[in-house]
This record gives C-alpha cells, sequence and structure tokens, in this order.
C-alpha cells in the first residue's frame, strides 16, 4: 500500500512539473482592439519541446504511453474556450509527422487556406486548413520530422480565436539534440 502511495505520489508531482501557469501574457491587435490575456506552459520532456496557451483553455496531458509501450505519441490537446469539440492537439511521435518535408506521399489539401508559421525554436511551417460541410475546420501542421499538430472546429471559433490559435502555434519551442 505505501509502494502504491509513494508511486502515485510521484507520477502526480510528474504531471504537474510539466504543465504550469506563468505570469505571462500575449497581446494581440486586432482592428485597434487589443487582447492582453495571461499564459499557461506546458513542457513535452519525452519529445522535448514546449508551448504556451491561454489560461482559461482547458488542456488535457496526454500520457497514455505511460501505461502502453505502443503508442508512439503524446503530446497536449488544448480546448478552444474549454469546449472539447473544438480543440488542438499538439504533439511528438516516434515515427515521421504526416505532412511534414521529409514525408514524401504527402500532397496538399484541394481548397484549403494556409497560414506560414514562424515557431520560436525558429521552425518554418505552414498550416493547411480545410473546411467541411458541416461548418468545421481541419487543420494540420509539421514542424519538423517528429513534431506536428492537428486542429478540429468550428469554423466561427476559428475565425474567432485565430490570433491566440496562430500564437499557439508561434509559441512552440522545440529543443534540438
Amino acid at each position: 500500500m505505501v509502494n502504491k502511495l509513494f508511486v502515485l505520489l510521484i507520477t502526480l508531482l510528474i504531471v504537474l512539473s510539466s504543465i504550469g501557469c506563468h505570469k505571462s501574457t500575449s497581446t494581440i491587435n486586432k482592428n485597434t482592439e487589443t487582447q492582453v490575456y495571461e499564459l499557461c506552459r506546458y513542457t513535452d520532456t519525452r519529445f522535448s519541446f514546449s508551448l504556451d496557451y491561454p489560461k482559461d483553455w482547458d488542456a488535457d496531458i496526454d500520457n497514455t504511453w505511460k501505461n502502453n509501450s505502443n503508442i508512439p505519441d503524446s503530446g497536449i490537446k488544448v480546448f478552444i474556450n474549454s469546449n472539447t469539440d473544438n480543440f488542438i492537439w499538439i504533439y511528438g511521435c516516434v515515427g515521421t509527422v504526416n505532412g511534414s518535408p521529409q514525408d514524401l506521399g504527402f500532397r496538399e489539401p484541394k481548397n484549403c487556406q494556409k497560414e506560414i508559421i514562424e515557431a520560436k525554436s525558429g521552425a518554418k511551417c505552414t498550416l493547411y486548413v480545410t473546411s467541411d460541410i458541416d461548418g468545421r475546420i481541419q487543420g494540420q501542421i509539421a514542424f519538423d520530422q517528429f513534431h506536428g499538430a492537428t486542429i478540429n472546429c468550428d469554423n466561427k471559433e476559428y475565425e474567432v480565436n485565430k490570433q491566440k490559435i496562430l500564437a499557439i502555434f508561434k509559441s512552440i519551442y522545440i529543443q534540438k539534440e
């Protein structure tokens, strides 16, 4: 019983140390309207990356690989305005990220919006966003061969929160080994 409690406490400390809110703020100028919001920082020690996201948005750390060694990726889901139907999943993976420059089978989606992103780590990449007939958008971005992100949300939520979403992508720092 004592060993289980000790393991539980160590696990809890690891999880709490990987995510934490800090006093940094981000400012967005949108048509002369300024928004300032507090940020939380997530650090993924397995795949050596970190990012900032709005403190008032919920997040879910994906550590399922710790219990199942067959799962090759981990990261964080950030829920746009804390709505679990609208999310960004930023992850690292053991294999190659679909859409990375190294993925020779990648084809640019037709009829997509493209946003050029320069992450804090210096990675320059393209966010590809497509809309479906249900008024939802799907997007994908590859920061490098082992780090990527997907986005799935209502078109309206994407447009309203686009600057915050892009700020998350720009905040990504990938530590090179």
